[in-house]
């Protein structure tokens, strides 16, 4: 073999390497492509997510999940401050529906951090005419009657007293059921529930009022954030 000839059959070698490398790689872009078709960045919870679980941008990363495993599934955003209804394990796609809804009506979800759901009972009278709808905010009336109390150092006397006692109140929901018939209407006792969302000490006072005086709502203007200095009003006081 001439060396022409040898030289033209390692120029043929290499071309047929080159082609070989050329279609292997043009062959793993199809894989790959059809591979990635396949999969899409979703997010998943890091950890066992119990019902109740307040969702944080901490519990939450992003990984490639197969396309049909998605189904429903919702972005970031979307979950960071939702609550789970159902148990979201480790690693599995966040879903609608196992996240509580905005729209829900399970009370404890409507309760604010640090407050206790305490439930009042009113008349139209108590409650500004029955005008106070959930979500308003109400000021509280305390009205405690005078009496004599015993103690180790003797009888203390306590006069008549009008407090506004709790002051920006949320209403979280109302009992009293519309009833269109009158003859039903007249059946319908005129007291029903509100009930507020109230810190555990201002619950205390709520429910002593209630028990040993009486309350009165006070309907607040919307926006309204600010918290008032009285110092209460009795028979003294209103004389002068």
């Amino acid at each position: 073999m001439n060396k022409v000839n040898l030289k033209l059959l390692w120029i043929a070698a290499a071309i047929s390497l080159i082609c070989t490398v050329l279609f292997y790689q043009y062959l793993s872009s199809l894989e790959k492509q059809e591979e990635d078709k396949k999969y899409v960045q979703v997010v998943v919870a890091k950890q066992d997510l119990p019902p109740n679980t307040k969702i944080t941008k901490d519990l939450l990363e992003v990984k490639k999940i197969l396309i049909v495993s998605i189904q429903d599934s919702v972005k970031e955003e979307d979950a960071i401050g939702k609550y789970v209804k159902e148990t979201i394990l480790a690693n599995e796609p966040i879903k609608r529906e196992r996240l509580v809804a905005d729209n829900t009506k399970q009370l404890f979800m409507k309760i604010p951090e640090d407050k206790r759901a305490v439930s009042v009972q009113v008349n139209e009278y108590i409650a500004v005419a029955d005008l106070i709808e959930p979500g308003n905010f109400v000021d509280i009336y305390i009205n405690q009657e005078e009496k004599t109390i015993e103690t180790e150092n003797g009888k203390v006397n306590y006069i008549n007293m009008t407090k506004l006692s709790l002051q920006n109140i949320q209403v979280l929901a109302i009992s009293k059921r519309d009833v269109i018939d009158e003859e039903e209407r007249e059946k319908t006792p005129t007291a029903y529930s509100i009930t507020l969302a109230v810190t555990p000490s201002d619950a205390e006072k709520l429910i002593y009022a209630e028990n040993y005086g009486t309350i009165k709502l006070a309907l607040r203007p919307i926006n309204d954030k600010n918290i008032a200095t009285t110092y209460g009003v009795n028979e003294v006081t209103m004389r002068n």
